[in-house]
């Protein structure tokens, strides 16, 4: 028996009509071939939570009252200082826009994210749990393929969706200024990334060197484009990837990769994924922020040719600067369809805007019988 709440109807419902409008991004990024994050690294990290409430089976952005629940991570950030968080825009773009959104600040890897485990179907009473591992045999529950945070719930910042400032030219066709600011309520301690003074991307992809950008996140592990086989990481993943050149992107992606707004990044099995979008692509050297996760191939990381895309930051600094009242530029750009399947990052039903089914769908099945 599946249940599905009707917040994630309402959500599936928006992202299936927005499927249709583009061809070939497919919002739900993850870490693919990277290694866990040392204790400690990346404070500047940035959770989004959603409550899964185990009694109704609905997915919110708060509990709704509920004393069983879980809080699941669906998308990233990053904290660049100044009581700001910098995430995606289909991250937020189809949440309600009312009530509050949950985020931490900080690699939880060891202080309550955990890998979630669910009741198997037909359990006398329902309920989910955190494990320390993946793969766990634990009698009459199930992975489900999410993280959950089980840790201090005073660490968690809300922050008012009213106040959160999506790109004012965001297209959810073509993916273009695919960024938003989360302002926070009161300041944190957390160390943070700085902005890019100058086009340092540009610089990386010109290099002859490899390695040289980092992303960083807790989605998908498993590079298919299978949502039963999703599984999500509690540890916190980095992975180092090439910065490509604006010709290598527009070889690969062609129209739907537009220059001066977006960048792209990746090697043959490196690559974020499901889960990971909103969060950070750096330059590790001086923790400079200079992507947003946004969208690319279908299956992540795939062997031979595979980047991954994302917002242009440089682009965008006088925007955040401003808090989000100047500096944009770009319109709604149209691009050509080309039948090839569209990813994007996670969103709360999974991936929410284009390409959401891969993810919302792990909602629908995660009281599946197994």
């Amino acid at each position: 028996m599946m249940r599905v709440g009707s917040f994630l109807s309402v959500l599936l419902g928006s992202c299936l009509s927005a499927m249709a409008s583009v061809s070939m991004a497919d919002t739900s990024p993850r870490i693919i071939g990277g290694h866990a994050a040392s204790v400690g690294e990346h404070e500047y990290f940035a959770s989004l939570l959603i409550a899964y409430n185990w009694d109704s089976g609905e997915t919110s952005l708060t509990p709704q009252q509920s004393t069983r629940y879980s809080w699941n991570s669906f998308c990233g950030g990053s904290y660049i200082g100044n009581k700001t968080v910098i995430t995606a825009a289909h991250c937020i773009k189809d949440l309600p826009s009312s009530g509050t959104l949950h985020l931490l600040v900080g690699n939880y890897s060891d202080t309550g994210m955990q890998w979630e485990y669910c009741a198997d179907e037909g359990a006398a009473v329902y309920s989910c749990q955190g494990r320390n591992t993946a793969n766990e045999e634990l009698t009459g529950f199930h992975p489900t393929g999410w993280t959950m945070y089980t840790g201090n719930e005073a660490e968690i910042i809300e922050v008012s969706m009213s106040d959160i400032i999506i790109h004012q030219q965001y297209s959810t066709n073509t993916l273009i200024n695919d960024i938003a600011i989360i302002p926070l309520p009161q300041l944190i301690n957390n160390p943070a990334l700085t902005l890019p003074t100058s086009d340092l991307f540009k610089t990386l992809a010109s290099s002859t060197d490899t390695g040289n950008v980092q992303v960083i996140g807790h989605g998908d592990t498993i590079s298919d484009n299978d949502s039963k086989t999703f599984q999500a990481s509690a540890q916190l993943l980095e992975v180092d990837v090439t910065a490509r050149t604006n010709t290598e992107c527009r070889a690969f992606f062609g129209s739907q990769y537009i220059e001066g707004h977006m960048i792209c990044a990746g090697d043959s099995g490196l690559d974020s994924c499901q889960g990971d979008s909103g969060g950070p692509l750096i330059e590790p050297d001086s923790d400079t922020l200079l992507g947003v996760v946004s969208w690319g191939p279908d299956v992540c990381g795939a062997s031979g040719t595979s980047y991954g895309v994302y917002a242009n930051v440089f682009t965008h600094v006088e925007w955040i600067e401003s808090g989000g009242l100047a500096g944009f530029s770009g319109g709604m750009v149209s691009v050509n369809e080309n039948g090839d399947t569209i990813r994007m990052g996670n969103s709360v039903a999974g991936s929410l805007g284009v390409g959401v089914l891969l993810v919302s769908g792990l909602l629908l099945w995660r009281r599946r019988s197994w």
